[in-house]
């Protein structure tokens, strides 16, 4: 096979969606950085903004993420044709995550109480796409 041959520390190679603009083919690096470097700058917001926590007929929920958290983790890991299982999908968050990025979801909730509050957040993101 021809192409750069990685020799130690000196050498780096990102792929994918991980190297932050998809490429698909290997690109090099001759440097030392660490993995961080291959990930855009992330501010992390440690509660949902009201305006996103659903409220539906008296009920919510208690750990609602923050949607822009939720899209970025869709875009780091969701490669092209992904489907996103959610299992625990709760107030809907990543379900919205996904269909604002255009990415597939499974969402899988046992409690009954938040469908209302999953199907609030699905029709929302489908009106602004």
């Amino acid at each position: 096979a021809s192409g750069p041959t990685l020799t130690g520390p000196s050498q780096s190679v990102a792929r994918g969606k991980y190297a932050g603009m998809g490429e698909r083919e290997p690109k090099f690096y001759g440097d030392n950085g660490g993995p961080s470097r291959f990930f855009p700058t992330f501010h992390y917001c440690g509660k949902a903004p009201k305006r996103e926590r659903p409220h539906v007929d008296g009920v919510l929920h208690n750990s609602v993420k923050p949607l822009e958290l939720m899209r970025w983790l869709v875009r780091l890991v969701a490669s092209e044709d992904a489907t996103v299982l959610d299992p625990f999908a709760g107030s809907g968050t990543t379900v919205e995550a996904c269909i604002l990025e255009d990415v597939e979801v499974i969402g899988v909730e046992k409690e009954g109480d938040y469908i209302p509050l999953i199907e609030e957040r699905v029709r929302r993101s489908s009106a602004t796409r």
